[in-house]
């Protein structure tokens, strides 16, 4: 797996936003993760992220500069994805080709749960992204359903092909699991469990699931997706791969 993932609030005038994204050697004081970028012409940056635990090194092209409205770099090496998910804000995020707003990047592109597998699939998501990805630009546009535009923050990523971590951490009380993810992030919609075969409730937070249960001994079978699992399609070679299942024998006290 190769993803690097931030979060930003765009809430500033359009010029300081333009010029931040520029400065592409002061990346790894707001992307968690990215040691390093260097630019190493006008046109080229080498990148050096710690991935899953591991050192990652790539170079990418500067693909267009528009001062006030764009700037757009590609890694020169594939992926297997890449996408955008809204976290908070009233917008909805399509991925277009080569500067133009009407040139949808496919069906996955597309503000929708695009995955064929899921209960859910064809329902409206603020969540967008491309499956194989062809050599070129791509741009993300975000809509507003709000006249003059309101803060919102986003998510993106790079190559997610894993599915989130879970950890049993506590049975006191109530059961709790860590639930983490590196690359899309944890969609908290996905989350279901069951105890003893029964559909239980469960609340995310701060990286974890907590499900409420009464004393005793249970079988507990808890089920998390992460972003990139809403865009998987028959494209993506195995079925449901962003999706962790966590089956423990739990002891509430």
């Amino acid at each position: 797996m190769s993803s690097i993932e931030t979060s930003i609030e765009v809430d500033v005038p359009v010029r300081t936003a333009y010029n931040q994204w520029t400065q592409f050697e002061e990346f790894p004081r707001f992307m968690e993760g990215v040691r390093e970028v260097k630019q190493l012409d006008d046109r080229h940056l080498r990148w050096c992220a710690e991935i899953g635990g591991k050192e990652k090194v790539w170079e990418a092209e500067i693909s267009e500069q528009i001062p006030d409205d764009r700037v757009a770099w590609h890694s020169t090496s594939g992926a297997a994805n890449a996408g955008v998910a809204v976290l908070t804000g009233n917008v909805y995020p399509h991925i277009t080709l080569d500067g133009s707003e009407d040139r949808l990047a496919g069906y996955t592109a597309m503000p929708l749960d695009s995955n064929p597998y899921r209960s859910s699939y064809g329902t409206r998501r603020r969540i967008a992204a491309v499956i194989l990805p062809a050599g070129g630009t791509y741009d993300v546009v975000f809509d507003s359903t709000n006249a003059g535009g309101r803060p919102f923050t986003f998510r993106y990523w790079v190559n997610d092909v894993s599915p989130p971590k879970l950890k049993l951490l506590s049975a006191r009380g109530s059961i709790i699991v860590a639930a983490t993810d590196a690359g899309s992030g944890v969609d908290s919609s996905s989350i279901k469990a069951t105890l003893d075969g029964k559909r239980v409730g469960t609340r995310f937070g701060s990286g974890t699931v907590r499900i409420a249960s009464t004393k005793g001994r249970h079988r507990l079978v808890l089920s998390v997706a992460d972003y990139q699992e809403t865009k998987n399609t028959e494209d993506v070679a195995k079925i449901l791969p962003n999706t962790a299942t966590l089956r423990a024998t739990v002891t509430v006290r």
